[in-house]
């Protein structure tokens, strides 16, 4: 004889599916809703990032720049600015500027494209010299001058430049400095910032640091103001706004990109 065996109803079945369906949506749609969250947060991150790296590269140049002549030119997309890599003192100004170097970051001076020197004068202003020959120099010109000469296993070095003014006196401190232009260009259909170093015996093509950026971004200068201007004279600058607004590196669902706005200044003159 067949015993009758337990098991499950259609209604009971139909109820089961009907709940699994409903747990499965929401779980999915918590899924889904995550899953835009970070890639959200992603595209956040990849903006923010463009936008950091930038200025981490200029602030570490920028903050040197000299107070009275560093600034060369300026435009809302572009500035050139003379970035000392290396300091010293005069030993002589016979024939050619005899220079001790102080000890500097050698990473820093054997990257740097040097474009001149500039010498401190009495009254408290540089004179910029565009220098086109730099060689070693004898360091018996600095020790003949009473100046102490720092060998070249303690970073220091004793340096020949060419040309001089004559103007330069004995023991004035001495700037060996590049010019480098940062600009706002097009690249890869995209907006990012180039760097140019002006090396006077080496190419000079401009190098794209980081890309991309929104049309916003721009550089603003202060002129004895706290308020940024859009245009100013170089020779007035004191400081700059960097207006760094960064864009993801992919679209959004509709097509339009994550902008992070990114504003910080730079003061080289208090």
């Amino acid at each position: 004889m067949l015993k009758t065996r337990p098991g499950f109803t259609l209604a009971e079945t139909v109820v089961a599916l009907t709940l699994t369906a409903v747990i499965g949506a929401a779980v999915t749609g918590v899924f889904i809703s995550q899953s835009q969250f970070f890639d959200q947060q992603e595209k956040v991150g990849f903006a923010r990032g463009v936008s950091r790296g930038a200025m981490n590269i200029m602030f570490s140049e920028m903050r040197m720049v000299e107070s009275d002549s560093g600034v060369v030119a300026v435009a809302e997309d572009s500035v050139t600015l003379r970035i000392p890599f290396a300091m010293g003192v005069v030993c002589g100004n016979a024939g050619a500027l005899t220079v001790s170097l102080l000890p500097a970051d050698s990473f820093m001076v054997a990257n740097a494209g040097y474009s001149g020197y500039a010498y401190l004068e009495p009254d408290g202003d540089y004179t910029y010299v565009a220098s086109t020959t730099r060689a070693l120099g004898l360091a018996a010109t600095c020790t003949a001058a009473g100046i102490l000469s720092i060998d070249a296993d303690s970073g220091g070095a004793v340096v020949s430049l060419l040309p001089t003014d004559g103007d330069a006196d004995v023991g004035a401190p001495v700037l060996l400095y590049q010019v480098v232009t940062y600009k706002f260009a097009p690249i890869d259909g995209q907006r990012g910032l180039f760097r140019r170093v002006h090396e006077v015996h080496a190419a000079d093509d401009p190098e794209p640091l980081v890309w991309p950026f929104n049309d916003t971004a721009r550089f603003r200068f202060y002129v004895n103001s706290d308020t940024s201007m859009l245009t100013a004279t170089p020779a007035d600058v004191i400081g700059f706004e960097l207006v760094l607004d960064g864009v993801s590196e992919r679209p959004n669902s509709d097509g339009t990109y994550q902008v992070v706005p990114l504003r910080t200044s730079v003061f080289f003159k208090n």
